[in-house]
């Protein structure tokens, strides 16, 4: 249905035509509302107060989470993988610097600082 086209010094790119898009969505509706429900990604979100939690559950069933945390400036968020895995990524912009920790699935983690700019007086 899709043709590949080829431009010199440029990325092969699919050429979809109305015709092809047509057939691709007249298979879609072929193939039953209940095989496109399990094809279906869900998100569902949760605020308050400086917190949001995000829950992403793809076609296989398989979820991760997202939570972030705001309050005074600094961020906190941790993402936990459909294997149970997390990383987190906290910023810290008290006083003069700010300072950004990342830790891995493997729990390591690294830490760097950023001096904040100060604008300078006439």
């Amino acid at each position: 249905m899709a043709a590949i086209v080829e431009q010199p010094g440029e990325p092969a790119m699919k050429n979809l035509s109305l015709v092809s898009l047509a057939a691709v969505l007249a298979q879609a509706g072929a193939a039953g509302s209940a095989q496109a429900r399990e094809r279906a990604v869900q998100r569902e979100v949760s605020r308050s107060d400086g917190h949001v939690q995000s829950t992403v559950t793809g076609a296989e069933g398989r979820s991760f989470t997202r939570d972030t945390t705001r309050a005074d400036g600094d961020k906190s968020t941790t993402i936990t993988g459909a294997d149970g895995k997390t990383v987190s990524r906290e910023v810290d912009r008290s006083g003069n610097d700010k300072t950004v920790t990342v830790t891995g699935a493997d729990g390591k983690t690294e830490t760097r600082t950023v001096p904040r700019r100060r604008l300078r007086q006439p």
